[in-house]
């Protein structure tokens, strides 16, 4: 599978999308035209026959979802951590009476 958020040049014969949609790229058109950096999803990336068709671009910014925890606080004052909702919510059995179950933490990002 090709990396394609690897900061180089790739060239482009059309299809889906090939990043994150919130990637940051700048593309290369049939027709000469270079654009700024902006949101993959600006762009369409099937092949049309038309001069606005992508024929090489690069991830200039790769986007980055942010950490979510899913924690559980329990009457004790003990609290659990959590990848997933369904792990949060299928822990609350092993101690005492929760308080709050399955609360989603989101990282920030600047």
């Amino acid at each position: 599978m090709t990396d394609y958020r690897d900061g180089k040049n790739h060239g482009w014969n059309g299809g889906e999308c090939p990043v994150h949609p919130k990637d940051e790229v700048m593309v290369w058109m049939y027709n000469g035209y270079v654009s700024d950096p902006r949101a993959a999803k600006a762009f369409r990336w099937d092949r049309t026959g038309l001069g606005s068709d992508i024929v090489c671009f690069r991830v200039t910014k790769k986007h980055e979802e942010p950490l979510t925890v899913w924690v559980n606080v329990y009457s004790d004052g003990d609290a659990d951590a959590w990848f997933s909702q369904k792990e949060a919510e299928e822990a609350v059995g092993s101690h005492l009476t929760p308080i709050r179950i399955a609360v989603p933490f989101q990282e920030v990002k600047e």
